[in-house]
């Protein structure tokens, strides 16, 4: 019976974790024209960058290095013109805290449980 109790536990974690990291946000973020004057880009280095290139390849990547003309990220170097789409990510610290947190709530009550169980059918049985 125990075991049956720590495989539900574990799919809970295994649940909260998929939430957890549904917690991020996209912001769609302008791509510089080739042939216009370098204007400030809303991407700064740290950030994560998720885009698509022009013959539809999605990248994601921390960004490294903000150039005139390309992101770069540690293996990744892709020019602006070379770019469809480039959005921003976002990773929603409240919401993702909480999911964590119910989840480490439940799994610290469905072990207890266990615990509560297991002592409750020793006094059964010793009687």
């Amino acid at each position: 019976m125990a075991a049956s109790t720590w495989q539900r536990a574990l799919t809970v974690v295994f649940i909260a974790v998929f939430l957890a990291t549904s917690c991020t946000s996209l912001e769609t973020v302008n791509i510089p024209a080739p042939e216009s004057p370098p204007a400030p880009l809303a991407v700064k280095v740290g950030d994560t960058v998720v885009l698509t290139t022009r013959d539809n390849k999605e990248k994601r990547f921390k960004v490294h290095a903000v150039e005139a003309d390309a992101l770069v990220g540690k293996f990744e170097r892709v020019a602006y013109a070379d770019m469809a789409t480039l959005n921003i990510e976002h990773i929603r610290k409240g919401p993702t805290i909480a999911v964590v947190t119910i989840a480490v709530f439940i799994v610290a009550s469905i072990v207890a449980a266990i615990q509560v169980e297991e002592e409750f059918e020793g006094i059964i049985e010793g009687n």
